[in-house]
């Protein structure tokens, strides 16, 4: 699989790929600026179609996505809807602190990613080295490729480590033209 240049032609491979949804395309084409792409990302459905993209290497270079979404990343931005909130953490290194329901993790090394007691979370990793999980609530981490996580704290009742298997339909297995 080879990187793609652009936003343009990451979208592109994704619509020859199908599996896209309808509800995704008039998303993907009434997106105007890359907060809208942020937002696109910071979902379950994208979560999942980005790190696809990181673990198999047709998507974006980690450069383009620093590039395209740093200012919504690392802790600057939490996208709120729906009843969910989410963050998306890029070439990242140090401590997360879980707030949110749902968390995006790309080629980041030396992360620590701490779950205060009463508190769950969807984590979804891609592209990463050296995480270490702290949790005193629930995690569920979706783990793409061979990402190297550590549980310093939990067990198998509050932290579940899956592979993209366990998501219905996962990008993960799909073939980009």
């Amino acid at each position: 699989m080879t990187y793609c240049n652009s936003v343009l032609e990451f979208k592109r491979k994704a619509y020859l790929t199908g599996g896209v949804c309808d509800r995704y395309k008039e998303l993907w084409d009434n997106a105007k600026t890359n907060k809208d792409l942020a937002d696109m990302i910071m979902t379950i459905q994208g979560a999942d179609f980005i790190c696809a993209s990181v673990a198999n290497k047709w998507g974006l270079r980690n450069d383009d996505l620093m590039l395209n979404l740093y200012d919504f990343a690392n802790g600057n931005y939490t996208r709120k809807c729906k009843g969910y909130d989410s963050e998306l953490y890029l070439a990242y290194d140090g401590k997360i602190v879980v707030k949110s329901t749902l968390y995006i993790v790309l080629n980041s090394e030396d992360v620590e990613i701490y779950i205060p007691r009463y508190r769950a979370t969807n984590i979804y990793i891609a592209g990463c080295k050296n995480v270490k999980i702290n949790c005193d609530g629930v995690a569920y981490i979706v783990n793409y490729g061979d990402c190297n996580i550590n549980i310093v704290r939990g067990n198998s009742e509050t932290v579940k480590i899956a592979d993209p298997s366990e998501i219905k339909d996962s990008w993960y297995f799909k073939k980009p033209l």
